[in-house]
């Protein structure tokens, strides 16, 4: 029997208009830590004080097809 747990996802882009914007990674990782998530998956790499910040907040992070900032392998 499959139960249900109520989880909740959370799609952002950090893209807009076809060029990345910090700003917007800035507000996505804040709002990622004020939702309280369990976990982030990311499918592009973080500047490295938004994985230092989603790892002070205990937020795991995932990377698929992109590689952690630095030598965080």
């Amino acid at each position: 029997m499959v139960q249900s747990l109520a989880w909740t996802v959370i799609i952002a882009d950090m893209v807009v208009d076809g060029h990345y914007d910090a700003e917007q990674e800035d507000r996505t990782v804040r709002r990622l830590i004020e939702a309280r998530v369990a976990g982030v998956i990311s499918t592009l790499t973080l500047r490295k004080e938004k994985t230092d910040l989603l790892s002070k907040w205990d937020i795991p992070v995932v990377f698929v097809d992109s590689a952690p900032p630095g030598d965080r392998i």
